[in-house]
């Protein structure tokens, strides 16, 4: 659930308008999801004014989320600045309270009073100033300065290089990097959110982002990019909705053979084949979601991965659980329990009896 505070008029080339809602809607919006759901982490992007950026920690003094991630959002990697200083300020108040701030590479050099940083040592120093100033941790990014690999560093609020800890990623060769300034905040909030630790959240969405950039090899500002990342983390949930399915349907199976397929089939699922994703998943470096580069010339993302299914073995379980599933007997749920979430709207009428 979420707050739009800056709506854009944008393409997958740039922003051409922004519009700054109403402050009392904005407050509207915020209430309306911490009135109705337990928040477990915020992330927070672009902030068109000082009174929205104002609203927002008002917000946040209230609701005291456990995790809050800011993108500030306060300067174009070209430099140009986004905000007027009276919102700079207020952005910059509104840092003091999150947990992790993610800037691009100009956002601590203006604050410093700098230009770009050109190497990683020159970033480490702008964003160490940048952390003590604020008193909270920020996300030095490698990507933006020159080098084979391209290492994340979260910087702690106390800026002493002993605490810092070292993401590392290879360095993706795409120019559809637009907007991946957007998922690199927000992907640590969720993942720390299930996680509860900084460390592992930031690895996972670096892995994350580098398997989305693997796949994005067609420019995305005239086609769409390919979306094959995401077939992992549904594939993982269906197998392990799958081995239950398996589990359940070995009670009623007409033979003990049949019982002990269908136990052997749901404990591969929950193990040899999850696994196999889970790894694919939360791989720290490499590809981290296919096997070799993900350009027309390299080789087919996720193939091991496909040949798994191929595997004539994985096709004859798949046929043998589908026969065995038919010969169950159907068992039907009394139309009462399939409605019981929505009230009929015909009560005393209704022929259909459902109440």
């Amino acid at each position: 659930m979420g707050a739009v505070t800056a709506p854009t008029a944008r393409d997958t080339r740039g922003v051409s308008a922004v519009h700054t809602p109403a402050v009392p809607f904005l407050r509207r919006q915020l209430d309306a999801v911490s009135d109705d759901v337990t928040i477990s982490a915020v992330t927070i992007g672009m902030l068109g004014s000082a009174a929205i950026a104002e609203c927002v920690a008002g917000w946040l003094d209230d609701v005291a989320p456990p995790a809050v991630v800011l993108d500030p959002v306060m300067v174009a990697t070209s430099g140009a600045r986004l905000l007027d200083d009276d919102a700079v300020r207020a952005v910059l108040e509104l840092a003091r309270r999150a947990s992790l701030v993610t800037p691009n590479i100009a956002e601590p050099a203006v604050l410093v009073g700098a230009g770009p940083a050109p190497t990683r040592g020159v970033a480490l120093e702008q964003g160490t100033t940048f952390a003590v100033r604020l008193g909270t941790s920020v996300l030095v990014k490698g990507g933006h300065v020159p080098g084979e690999r391209c290492p994340d560093a979260p910087v702690p609020p106390s800026g002493a290089p002993e605490e810092r800890l070292v993401v590392d990623g290879r360095r993706v060769g795409t120019v559809n990097t637009h907007r991946t300034g957007c998922p690199l905040s927000s992907a640590p909030a969720t993942r720390f959110a299930i996680t509860g630790d900084w460390p592992t959240a930031l690895r996972e969405a670096k892995s994350w982002l580098e398997g989305a950039l693997l796949s994005a090899h067609r420019p995305t500002g005239r086609r769409k990019p390919a979306r094959r990342p995401l077939l992992l983390l549904p594939a993982a949930l269906h197998l392990r909705e799958y081995a239950g399915v398996l589990a359940r349907t070995a009670a009623p199976a007409p033979s003990e053979a049949e019982r002990r397929f269908c136990l052997a089939a749901a404990a591969s699922c929950l193990g040899n084949e999850t696994d196999l994703h889970r790894d694919r998943l939360l791989r720290e470096t490499g590809t981290g979601f296919g096997d070799g580069d993900a350009g027309p010339a390299g080789a087919r993302p996720y193939g091991a991965w496909i040949a798994t299914y191929a595997d004539p073995d994985v096709v004859e379980a798949m046929a043998r659980a589908a026969r065995h599933a038919r010969r169950l007997p159907v068992v039907r749920a009394p139309r009462a329990a399939l409605l019981r979430r929505r009230p009929c709207p015909r009560p005393g009428t209704c022929a259909a009896g459902c109440h």
